[in-house]
């Protein structure tokens, strides 16, 4: 199910992110892009050329300059590696001594890019892991902040981090982590914003460059008590509260695919490539796209995503005071929505046929669709629809598998009740509406008809059992066949008598007529087994056939035991008594 919402949030997200602005002026990404690379060398660069980058920013008036870039490891010195080399093998005079002592600065390139962020608004990135592991690089400031203890917090608990090194941490007293936390799925879709770490409270690289582009000195906290802990309900940053999750996470709102933001390409800002003012007042940001260098992501909207601009579009949230959120009220609407859903469709669906239960079904789940989709345009809502889809699919697939073995069932229950009484073409006529013929008895107007051989106790006496079986089946077969034709029912055979009627189970507005029509085939059909019987040495038949319409009662009657539909009245001893008059009228 956390699958089917994460998909469903990806297309929200995806069919909406063309009302978004394309490109975003106040945020600048420096791209050590791949152009970058071969244009300057492999990476790391030099930390001197990282100086005259951040210089560069600053001189054309980036108001913020954070790094989404960990400085772990120190640069080596050339010429203090000579100097100390030399000095082992006793290779320096005084002079060479001195030159080397004085030139050795202006090699150490970590210092030099140190001072280049001294009293300068620079965050540096560093990294937490989930790996317990003993940190490495100087301790980040944590943050400062109002309201709740950081110790009461339910935020994400991490036991190590990789940080910068001293003197670079040192010289810019701000930092921010970076880690992005993908969902089960790979996907990028929400950033925590704080983590808790040896019980403080340390804050992400891009709420911490929002905080610097602010101005304000602290963040505030908005908690709510939820047991024994303080679940957290958003950030306040400045005029911006970022709602979050109750472990700090917030939803990452994506401009669009990449390019949401202007990119300048590190080697062309190195050399005075940027247009005047391309940077004046913004906060830049300093990543990588190249391919190498493992900053590329998989976000909702594109398979590989900028892990940079995942945190400009966080920044730009921030700015915007627009985040999407999941509101404390989501749980109870959802268990409404779903609720009112399932109870709507498991009382009409049952009612409805197969086309009308699709139709209804098609019609809830785009509503359904609809009302989360606007919510979410309209509202920045996110609302859960995985468990009111999959009810809704579950209800049709259950109304439509028990409705079709419903109807099979009663197919082959009026098949076996009527299919030795019935025409096949009338039973399938029935079990197209098999819920129109029950085995309840009614009372309705019907056409009954009797047909009896004549003497056929005389003429059963000259014949063999076999021969008398022979020709009663013979007798019967076409006589049941003409019935059937005329639409007629047979109820029963009795020695050599037929028993039928017309107009049930299903109903015919011309019984008398059908009726009629079967008795005077009937007897040009034993006209014809005359020559029939002739030839073989069987003895030649008569019938007498009794026709009567009347109102009887019709159903499945009998016992325990034996049942059969059948009908009863005085109009079907009427028709008994006019077959037995044809003995004297011939």
């Amino acid at each position: 199910m956390a699958r089917l919402d994460f998909l469903l949030y990806d297309l929200r997200l995806s069919t909406t992110l063309a009302n978004q602005p394309s490109v975003d002026p106040r945020i600048a990404i420096i791209d050590i892009d791949e152009k970058s690379i071969q244009a300057e060398g492999h990476w790391p660069w030099p930390r001197d050329k990282l100086a005259k980058l951040l210089d560069e920013l600053f001189d054309r008036g980036a108001a913020v300059v954070a790094f989404d870039i960990v400085f772990a490891e120190g640069e080596a010195n050339d010429a203090a590696d000579v100097l100390a080399a030399a000095e082992r093998r006793n290779l320096l005079g005084p002079t060479t001594r001195h030159v080397l002592t004085e030139i050795a600065p202006t090699f150490d390139h970590d210092r030099i890019f140190a001072s280049s962020m001294e009293n300068r608004d620079v965050v540096l990135g560093y990294v937490f892991t989930s790996r317990n592991r003993p940190p490495s690089g100087a301790a980040p400031p944590p943050v400062p902040i109002t309201g709740t203890p950081a110790d009461d917090l339910a935020v994400v608990t991490l036991p190590s981090y990789t940080g910068n090194i001293p003197v670079l941490q040192k010289a810019a007293p701000h930092a921010g982590f970076f880690s992005l936390l993908p969902d089960p799925d790979g996907i990028v879709r929400r950033a925590p914003m704080l983590v808790r770490y040896h019980g403080h409270l340390y804050p992400s690289l891009s709420l911490e460059t929002t905080r610097l582009f602010f101005l304000v000195d602290k963040i505030g906290i908005d908690a709510a008590s939820v047991g024994d802990v303080q679940a957290l309900e958003g950030i306040r940053v400045g005029p911006t509260t970022i709602p979050t999750d109750a472990y700090g996470q917030a939803m990452i709102p994506y401009r669009g695919k990449q390019g949401s933001f202007a990119y300048v390409s590190a080697t062309d800002l190195l050399h005075g490539h940027v247009p005047p003012g391309a940077l004046e007042n913004k906060i830049a940001l300093v990543g990588t796209t190249a391919q190498g260098l493992f900053d590329l992501r998989a976000a909702p909207m594109q398979p590989v995503y900028p892990g940079v601009e995942a945190h400009a579009n966080l920044i730009a949230g921030m700015l915007d005071n627009h985040f999407p959120v999941t509101p404390s009220w989501a749980d109870g609407a959802n268990f409404v929505l779903t609720l009112s859903t399932g109870l709507v469709l498991a009382l009409s669906l049952p009612y409805l046929s197969a086309l009308g239960l699709v139709l209804a079904t098609a019609v809830v789940a785009t509503g359904q669709f609809a009302f989360n989709f606007w919510i979410w345009a309209s509202q920045g809502y996110v609302l859960s629809l995985a468990p009111i889809l999959i009810l809704i699919l579950l209800l049709a697939s259950f109304n439509l598998a028990y409705g079709f073995l419903f109807e099979s069932r009663g197919r082959r229950q009026l098949k076996s009740t009527f299919g030795q009484y019935v025409p096949p073409e009338l039973v399938e006529e029935m079990s197209r509406n098999p819920e129109r013929y029950g085995f309840e008895g009614e009372s309705r107007e019907l056409t009954i008809l009797f047909a009896d051989i004549r003497s056929f106790t005389t003429l059963s006496e000259s014949l063999s059992p076999n021969d008398l079986k022979s020709l009663l089946n013979r007798f019967f077969t076409p006589m049941t066949r003409i019935i059937f034709e005329r639409r007629g029912t047979i109820d029963k055979y009795v020695g050599d008598m037929i028993m039928a009627f017309w107009g049930a189970p299903v109903e015919d507005g011309a019984h008398a007529v059908h009726a009629i029509e079967a008795a005077l085939d009937m007897l040009k059909e034993v006209e014809r087994l005359k020559g029939e019987f002739a030839a073989d040495g069987l003895p030649e038949i008569e019938i007498g056939i009794g026709l009567n319409s009347g109102v009887v009662n019709v159903g499945d009657m009998g016992s325990e035991f034996r049942r059969a539909y059948t009908v009863i009245g005085d109009a079907v001893n009427l028709a008994s008594r006019l077959e037995g008059t044809t003995k004297y009228y011939g």
